[in-house]
């Protein structure tokens, strides 16, 4: 009997503006903001805006640690 093949998670290279937007909970206008300020990098792939996806996780790490309370 053979065994199932395995699942290998697959792992995004680079996310949409939207992709963007909903993996990090925030709007897509928000996104625009954070491009224009620098603070997401893009690719463009014709007309496509693509983020790379570090940078993502590099946001999300961002905004997990400003939410965290802080001791009084």
């Amino acid at each position: 009997m053979q065994e199932p093949a395995k699942v290998v998670p697959f792992e995004k290279f680079f996310y949409s503006r939207n992709e963007a937007a909903s993996s990090l909970a925030v709007s897509v206008r928000s996104i625009d903001y954070l491009i224009s300020d620098g603070k997401l990098r893009t690719r463009r792939k014709g007309r496509r805006v693509l983020i790379p996806s570090e940078d993502v996780k590099r946001l999300a790490a961002e905004i997990m640690r400003s939410d965290m309370p802080t001791k009084p």
